[in-house]
């Protein structure tokens, strides 16, 4: 349901302590518990957005102070940040129902590369656009690269594997061992993650409370 507070099959309506970074006043900044490479982070939503193309457009401007700053942090650190986004097309849950990760996650990493992948897509400026693009095309993949180039993949008519996302960049980074995560768990990564980026970092902003 969209906007509702939480789901009880939802794994990201209820957030581990121990992941949260920081957090504004609809969204939360997670270490990603799995993290592909060291400096993976997650912009969460606090109530049960199923994308970001229904993120409500009163709040999709602090989502943008979000993303921004989260970015900026992990350029400081790493010198470069990619992102990206199942959005309503696969499952970040292999093995579950789509609909037990339907809740908006934003993937923040520290890639420099072009990740691509074989659907037809869009290439958009402003990242507020999801919501039109969402609307007009149904499910997508976001990716945006660390030139910082937006681009919407369409996949409404397209059966998407789980992880679909992470098997590409895993591909890329000639780590294919690291696409499920859920059989590869390294916790030398996520330790750096919280050594590189701590917490602290994030307290300087004013949008975070």
């Amino acid at each position: 349901m969209l906007g509702q507070s939480s789901i009880n099959s939802c794994i990201l309506c209820s957030i581990q302590q121990d992941l949260k970074i920081s957090e504004s006043n609809n969204f939360c900044v997670l270490y990603d518990p799995y993290p592909l490479l060291p400096g993976h982070i997650m912009i969460v939503s606090k109530s049960h957005y199923g994308c970001a193309g229904e993120v409500p457009e009163d709040i999709f401007q602090e989502l943008l102070i979000v993303k921004n700053v989260s970015e900026e942090l992990v350029v400081k650190e790493y010198g470069c940040s990619s992102s990206y986004e199942h959005g309503r097309a696969g499952s970040c849950m292999p093995g579950e129902k789509e609909d037990n990760c339907q809740h908006f996650h934003l993937h923040i990493l520290p890639l420099k590369g072009d990740i691509n992948v074989n659907l037809p897509k869009i290439h958009f400026e402003k990242y507020i656009d999801v919501k039109d693009l969402f609307l007009s095309y149904g499910s997508y993949l976001f990716i945006e690269n660390y030139k910082k180039d937006k681009f919407f993949y369409m996949a409404k008519d397209h059966n998407i594997p789980t992880h679909y996302v992470r098997s590409c960049i895993s591909d890329y980074m000639n780590k294919s061992e690291r696409s499920d995560w859920s059989k590869y768990q390294d916790d030398g990564l996520f330790e750096k993650s919280l050594s590189q980026l701590p917490r602290s970092i994030w307290k300087d902003y004013d949008i975070f409370r």
